[in-house]
């Protein structure tokens, strides 16, 4: 029998948790007219790394995540183009870095940009 390669249990891997992960945060912003929402991108954060980089809710309120949502929101559509991507994710993190987290949320943004627009 063959041995089966690296991508063969990738695939399997991605076809395993692609619907308990990303197709559920797909489902809940396309529940929501195609809008991120502050607890989807909350959840979006925890599930991929990004959450220590966002600041913590005030007096109980999410006002952060909330307002990040928005802001991704606003950034629709997003450019179709890897490399103009990029860039409106640097410009995105860049504006949010000082009111709504802590440093230069690269990876966040490129995080949030793909649930917002795949």
């Amino acid at each position: 029998m063959a041995k089966r390669g690296d991508l063969y249990w990738a695939v399997l891997e991605r076809l395993r948790s692609w619907p308990l992960h990303d197709g559920v945060f797909l489902h809940d912003i396309g529940a929501n007219r195609g809008n991120l929402d502050g607890p989807t991108l909350r959840r979006i954060a925890r599930q991929y790394g990004v959450n220590r980089g966002i600041k913590a809710k005030v007096a109980g309120v999410d006002v952060h995540a909330d307002a990040l949502a928005r802001y991704i929101n606003d950034e629709r559509p997003w450019p179709e183009g890897l490399v103009e991507r990029a860039h409106r994710c640097i410009a995105l993190a860049q504006r949010v870095r000082k009111d709504h987290t802590h440093g230069l949320q690269l990876s966040a943004a490129t995080k949030f940009s793909w649930f917002s627009q795949p």
